[in-house]
């Protein structure tokens, strides 16, 4: 298996920078295509592909991840989610999150 990545990188990617690699347009795009190219405000990706292709089309998107941000992403765009929540209080809390940012989406009141 081979790979190549070209252009600047930085030396150091934050979380929250590792965040923004793709946006919601990308990961859309991503999900249809056989390469992404996505100018973001900490990395611009060029043709940016994934080797071997997967088999299933479109490509299943999982996101990781509690904070509300991600939720929000999850119910726009996520085929999965892999939450690191609790079984607690606030672990339903966000599990109420998602379900109400569906319904909200989805035009149910």
């Amino acid at each position: 298996m081979t790979s190549s990545i070209s252009g600047t990188f930085p030396t150091e990617i934050t979380r929250s920078s590792a965040q923004k690699i793709l946006d919601d347009s990308a990961c859309e795009s991503k999900r249809v295509s056989s390469s992404v190219s996505t100018r973001g405000r900490f990395h611009t990706l060029d043709s940016v592909n994934i080797v071997p292709p997967p088999v299933q089309r479109p490509i299943p998107i999982w996101f990781g991840g509690s904070s509300d941000a991600v939720i929000r992403r999850v119910a726009r765009l996520g085929d999965g989610w892999m939450p690191i929540i609790a079984p607690d209080a606030a672990g339903e809390a966000k599990l109420a999150m998602l379900r109400v940012t569906w319904l909200n989406l989805a035009g149910i009141p």
